[in-house]
């Protein structure tokens, strides 16, 4: 009855919206810049976090929707630049990229980082997300079960 059990992990995310110590506000107090998250991800990793959350979307989701967000791919990718043990989970939500592109770009983020990227696959997200790509998620889907 010797078993040990693996010691915990702890995950967290990177702030892509931004960042702040209030909630309710219509704007970051920190935007999401390289510098700072860079400051995110290598304190996570220097506290032993053992992997950090990276949603991909079009809108922010935390603040007004014009405010700054960070491109997921470009940033996980600076990133993983400046780390060295730390996983990246991106969000995805099937659609946002055709299934080809996102297979190249997984397979060059996974080889960069010397493989520390996982997939978390999501079923809905920010609303507007798709409205920002031309597509009516509602309209298209009865105008679907109509036919």
């Amino acid at each position: 009855m010797g078993t040990t059990r693996p010691a915990p992990q702890f995950d967290w995310c990177i702030p892509i919206d931004g960042d702040g110590m209030r909630l309710g506000t219509m704007q970051a107090e920190r935007p999401p810049t390289f510098d700072d998250l860079r400051e995110v991800v290598q304190t996570a990793e220097q506290r032993g976090f053992s992997s950090l959350l990276i949603p991909t979307r079009l809108v922010n989701g935390l603040f007004d929707a014009g405010a700054p967000l960070a491109e997921t791919w470009t940033m996980a990718t600076a990133l993983a630049a400046v780390t060295r043990r730390m996983r990246f989970l991106i969000a995805i939500r099937p659609g946002f990229i055709a299934a080809g592109r996102l297979a190249q770009m997984v397979a060059m983020l996974d080889q960069l980082s010397h493989g520390r990227v996982d997939l978390n696959m999501v079923p809905g997200g920010i609303p507007g997300n798709f409205e920002r790509l031309g597509v009516e998620i509602m309209r298209d889907a009865m105008s679907t079960l109509k036919s």
